[in-house]
């Protein structure tokens, strides 16, 4: 629709060619948004438009280099740019870079919550644990931020990445002690610790505490990481019995639940062929290569 407009003469603005990239960025085709960008006026929104286009396709280095040319020509970088450039970083795991560009953000007075939690994001994605707490910290007590349930749940979920399930629930209880309430990002931070052990049952068990202590609604991320539990701890008939739970109740799986589906389905089809035994292990070895087709045909 787009190319149409364009051929056919009519005037089109900046804020056309910028939800169209949001649009291609939406559906996942990230070299449209791209190849758009050619294109269209360069101004703050689409540079930050394509720069999230970057970010997706986790080319970094591209984002870095237009922000640059933005801070050093023009036009002038906005804080949903900083935030772009940051959440770019954060996706190609680049820590000590979100890092550097948060502390020249601070000292500009330019940094806003927002980039202190894409930030803390990153550090425990990258098991930096130590950094993020310290990072938390100095909100609260240097830049007088104060942390949203966002922020809280971040910290929770840096933690679980590094194993320090206990400082993550030593969060989580600092955070009802504010009266924060917790959503799913929150108990997702709290599972990830056991997770990573395939602890199922104590995984299995926050889950129930999330919906019956806390009424907070099991979504695909913690169905998500009730799988991923399950595929660690090579309980594979479990993780199929989960993946069936989130279809039967209307949830619909996300990018994360294919790739972790198809990869149970392969592991356990390969485990239980190795195995041999019984006509019975056969059948629920081919059960399994079933659901990993019906995975394949649902995306």
């Amino acid at each position: 629709m787009l190319r149409a407009i364009e051929s056919s003469g009519r005037a089109t603005d900046s804020k056309l060619y910028v939800d169209y990239m949001t649009a291609m960025c939406r559906c996942g085709n990230y070299e449209e948004a791209i190849e758009t960008f050619t294109r269209a006026p360069r101004t703050t929104f689409t540079c930050t438009a394509v720069m999230k286009a970057y970010a997706e396709a986790m080319d970094w280095k591209l984002a870095e280099a237009l922000f640059e040319d933005m801070r050093r020509d023009g036009p002038a970088p906005n804080d949903h740019t900083h935030s772009a450039m940051l959440h770019a970083y954060e996706k190609s795991l680049q820590w000590e870079r979100a890092v550097r560009l948060l502390n020249q953000l601070t000292s500009e007075g330019k940094a806003k919550e927002i980039h202190h939690n894409i930030v803390l994001s990153v550090l425990g994605k990258c098991t930096q644990w130590q950094r993020a707490e310290v990072l938390f910290r100095d909100m609260r007590e240097l830049y007088n931020i104060q942390p949203s349930r966002v922020t809280y749940s971040t910290l929770i979920s840096a933690y679980g990445r590094s194993g320090k399930t206990d400082l993550a629930r030593k969060v989580f209880e600092q955070m009802l002690a504010r009266r924060i309430p917790p959503d799913d990002y929150t108990f997702v931070g709290l599972m990830l610790g056991p997770a990573s052990e395939g602890n199922f049952r104590e995984c299995s068990k926050i889950a129930t505490e999330m919906k019956e202590l806390y009424d907070v609604e099991h979504t695909v991320h913690t169905y998500n990481t009730l799988i991923q539990a399950a595929d660690i701890a090579g309980n594979y008939d479990k993780a199929v019995e989960v993946y069936d739970e989130l279809l039967q109740r209307g949830i619909e799986p996300n990018n994360t639940t294919r790739e972790l589906v198809v990869a149970v389905s392969k592991r356990g089809a390969n485990f239980y062929d190795r195995q041999q035994k019984t006509a019975a292990v056969a059948s629920y070895a081919a059960g399994l290569v079933g659901v990993m087709g019906m995975a394949l045909g649902r995306w």
